[in-house]
């Protein structure tokens, strides 16, 4: 199954997970064509200034791999540094969120799997 960019939807969500400005998220499937133990499968880009608020996983596991820019995420109330080229792993039971701190738009890919 392909999907052409210009086939996948891109929503734009304000203060997402209360968060601040808006996040926007591509998805590369629609749910209903992922794998059942998937739920998100997107990039999702913040300009600078922009975040994810923190939130808890449960019953799923995320990842995160960066593509482009450099942020700040939080994972279980400690602050480290992400850079192009970076991945994240929150398990199930976790809490994470994460702020563009750069100058640029910081992109990455989110996949989102049951645990």
């Amino acid at each position: 199954m392909i999907t052409r960019a210009d086939a996948m939807p891109t929503e734009r969500n304000e203060k997402e997970q209360g968060g601040t400005g808006v996040t926007e998220i591509t998805h590369m499937f629609r749910k209903e064509d992922l794998p059942a133990f998937s739920r998100l499968f997107a990039v999702i880009a913040l300009e600078p200034g922009a975040s994810i608020g923190l939130h808890r996983h449960v019953g799923e596991d995320e990842i995160y791999y960066v593509i482009r820019g450099q942020g700040t995420l939080v994972e279980g109330g400690v602050p480290a540094s992400l850079n192009a080229g970076d991945a994240h792993l929150v398990r199930s039971g976790g809490t994470h969120g994460i702020e563009n701190t750069g100058n640029d738009r910081l992109e990455f890919v989110a996949v989102i799997v049951r645990a």
